[in-house]
């Protein structure tokens, strides 16, 4: 009796990472049918809880180590779907009602749509370069991206955001390289120091909305700030975060 329970709580444990894959699909979804009634803010934290999703399926499946082929392809169809089509669309939506013209604003979504599905891909069928790096922007930071400038703008984007929608695009498909959360958390508390002091000064000049905004745009400037930094930069940090 004692071996049938261990077992079917094993069972339930392999089910939990493609449940919240689907459970990111679910809300990308929902996200989407909720545009058409203009409930952005709604969808927009949709979105955002598509991501901390993301981030338990990952991570639940390397602690368990229950990585299988089924589950990486279940989560990137969600992924395509919650923080490619859906930040997408939320996107025509805030363009238009910024008064952008419909092709521009189609332009600047499929744009994006296109090139999260090519991240995607790329990320799928290769492996990484460096370990605890991605090469190009990953699609939640990007989908956060595209939710956070909406809700500092207080969902409506003018006709400067269009060219910033594909920018963000582009930085998916990139070859600039973004620390992932494991090598994030081995920075030390003084280099976050920076940071927080520009935050800091964000928040007071903008106010507490753009705080989000500002924290996407750091991630979203580090890839190209890394390179440009030059190699020895580089290689201090990768030596400084092991």
């Amino acid at each position: 009796m004692v071996q049938s329970e261990d077992a079917m709580a094993r069972r339930l444990l392999r089910l939990a990472p493609n449940s919240m894959s689907l459970g990111s699909l679910v809300v990308g979804v929902v996200a989407i049918i909720l545009l058409d009634s203009q409930d952005f803010l709604v969808a927009g934290l949709l979105i955002w809880l598509g991501s901390a999703l993301d981030v338990l399926d990952g991570g639940l499946a390397g602690k368990l180590n229950i990585r299988t082929a089924f589950g990486k392809q279940l989560d990137n169809l969600a992924d395509v779907v919650t923080f490619g089509v859906a930040p997408a669309l939320l996107a025509h939506h805030l363009l238009l009602l910024g008064g952008v013209p419909l092709p521009i604003a189609a332009a600047a979504a499929l744009v994006y749509s296109v090139c999260g599905a090519l991240r995607l891909a790329r990320f799928a069928a290769g492996s990484a370069k460096r370990p605890g790096w991605f090469e190009g922007i990953p699609i939640p930071a990007a989908a956060m991206f595209i939710v956070s400038a909406g809700f500092w703008q207080q969902w409506s984007m003018a006709w400067g955001w269009a060219p910033v929608v594909m920018l963000v695009a582009f930085l998916m498909v990139s070859p600039f390289g973004y620390p992932k959360h494991s090598t994030l958390r081995q920075v030390p508390a003084a280099a976050w120091l920076l940071p927080a002091g520009l935050l800091a000064v964000c928040g007071a000049a903008l106010g507490w909305q753009a705080l989000p905004f500002g924290v996407a745009v750091m991630y979203a400037a580090s890839g190209p700030l890394l390179l440009l930094l030059g190699a020895p930069a580089r290689r201090k940090l990768l030596h400084m975060v092991g």
